[in-house]
């Protein structure tokens, strides 16, 4: 005999990683659980009490385990992946958790839109709840918005703070696990975007980070050689080869450094064997990311650039050095060198009825302005978020007409 009511099938399944987190992985499940949906923890084989602690949540069948012999980083994450049940999962780690209002309205948005792969939420960092430079990164993407989706477009993603389609990640491989940890959601980020798949910023889907470091320390060189060997698989010669001396250049001169380098050389016949450039409106979409502000998230060798890599900002944020090449367009501020005869082009403050470009998935876009926003407002079918310090034009296509919006950092003055 029943009472009547219906039991809605989960639609998120939380996908754990774990690895020597013994510690405090009880307060990561404390809240995990309180969300009541179902939980796949994949232990790295860890080698203090960590499998211990979760089976005893197993055998309360609060969750399912899938305990690994060894270490395999974020490829442990497939392994998860398979196992759900749900159309969607959530990325954590052992010292990350997600609000569930958030994680319902990721799966709201997944619902609502067939070809959104994933939503990176904004991140949260210890008890001060202080905002993770990357998700200000995240917010502030340059790229056009013409799926009607909602949130910040994205080409890459943050590993542990994403709520993802079950089928699309699948779909790409998931995580390859020569890249190991450290910057490894990049390229499948970019096989995503090859796919035809979105990928989104949603500020109101929350996610808390606690960061242990204790099991980070010793990676920064497995961030170096990944942003590499990814820009090398994908891109452009010319690209591949900027980016790289972006990262030698800010990246901490050390022994972290030394081994990144090494361990990119390594795989120059793993990147020869495969190496696939994509079409240009893909390598589009990255060089528009130039314009986005360089932020301090974005070391590599270290913790903070941890969570740096994944907005893929390209060397033209790198502040001008004497000798350095200044292209026409590229952004100089105040104190910047730069070596005589070089052109700079003024970013003059645009105005009504200025003809101007933009990029819009990989296609050169021109029309007009047709006025400058300094409020927040709904234009062109989505909310705005302006100010007076921070304007956003509103363009009209000239060949079809349409309307949108674009910050100044993304139009280019003819």
């Amino acid at each position: 005999m029943t009472d009547g009511r219906t039991t809605t099938p989960p639609r998120v399944t939380q996908v754990l990683l774990t690895y020597n987190s013994a510690r405090w992985l009880e307060r990561t499940l404390a809240h995990l659980l309180a969300t009541g949906m179902p939980i796949v923890a994949v232990d790295n084989g860890s080698t203090d009490a960590t499998p211990d602690v979760l089976r005893r949540h197993e055998a309360a069948g609060q969750l399912a385990l899938i305990a690994l012999a060894g270490n395999i980083g974020a490829a442990a994450r497939n392994r998860g992946v398979e196992a759900a049940h749900t159309p969607y999962v959530a990325f954590c780690d052992d010292d990350t958790w997600y609000e569930p209002a958030g994680m319902e309205r990721a799966a709201d948005l997944l619902d609502a839109h067939p070809r959104l792969a994933l939503i990176t939420g904004r991140i949260l960092v210890d008890d001060e709840q202080r905002l993770d430079p990357i998700s200000v990164e995240m917010a502030g993407s340059p790229l056009a918005e013409e799926h009607g989706i909602p949130g910040a477009v994205l080409v890459s993603y943050m590993g542990g703070a994403s709520v993802c389609r079950r089928e699309a990640f699948l779909a790409v491989g998931g995580y390859d696990p020569r890249f190991f940890l450290g910057g490894e959601e990049e390229t499948v980020g970019w096989h995503l975007l090859r796919e035809g798949w979105q990928q989104r910023y949603v500020d109101d889907v929350v996610v808390h980070h606690h960061p242990s470091l204790a099991n980070f320390t010793r990676l920064g060189h497995y961030g170096i050689r990944n942003t590499i060997v990814t820009a090398w698989l994908h891109r452009p010669a010319g690209s591949a080869a900027r980016w790289t001396a972006h990262v030698v250049r800010h990246a901490h001169k050390d022994v972290t450094l030394v081994r990144g380098l090494g361990m990119a050389a390594a795989a120059v016949p793993w990147i020869v064997r495969e190496r696939s450039v994509w079409a240009p409106e893909y390598e589009a979409l990255v060089r528009q990311l130039r314009s986005g502000r360089p932020s301090g998230a974005r070391r590599y060798g270290t913790e903070k650039g941890r969570r740096g890599e994944h907005e893929m900002a390209d060397d033209s944020g790198d502040k001008v050095q004497q000798g350095d090449k200044v292209q026409q367009g590229d952004k100089v501020q105040q104190g910047d060198k730069v070596q005589q005869g070089d052109k700079v082009q003024q970013g003059d403050e645009l105005r009504k009825g200025d003809e101007v470009t933009w990029s819009s998935h990989g296609t050169e876009v021109s029309g007009t302005v047709e006025k400058k926003i300094t409020a927040e407002t709904e234009e062109a079918g989505r909310k705005v978020k302006a100010g007076p310090d921070n304007p956003q034009y509103e363009v009209k296509s000239a060949k079809s007409g349409k309307e949108a919006v674009h910050k100044p950092s993304a139009l280019h003055k003819k």
